[in-house]
């Protein structure tokens, strides 16, 4: 797992914890920390693929944040949730996509 996202131009930290992530009094796998510029992600149980999934639940957190967005009517979590799924299963399905050297033209 990488250990900073650059996002937007800010750079995040991921931080690989042990135990499950608590914020807010819910327990969970991961949690953005915007001030300090911080993803959490646990690596207590799972696979590396869920925790894959973690880290790109946060940094989608992290985009809207960032970007400011809105999402109409869905609770963030859904809309989230869905869009990491899609994420992820076009980076698996399409590694080229985020080799830098196809995007130079070669």
């Amino acid at each position: 797992m990488v250990q900073k996202v650059r996002i937007d131009g800010i750079d995040y930290e991921v931080i690989r914890s042990d135990e499950p992530i608590i914020f807010e009094g819910k327990t969970g796998y991961g949690r953005v920390d915007y001030e300090d510029k911080k993803i959490h992600v646990s690596i207590a149980e799972g696979t590396e693929a869920s925790r894959h999934h973690v880290l790109y639940h946060e940094i989608i957190h992290a985009i809207i944040r960032e970007r400011t967005l809105t999402y109409g009517n869905t609770v963030e979590e859904t809309f989230v949730d869905e869009l990491a799924k899609g994420l992820f299963n076009v980076v698996q399905d399409n590694p080229e996509l985020v080799n830098a050297k196809h995007w130079k033209g070669k």
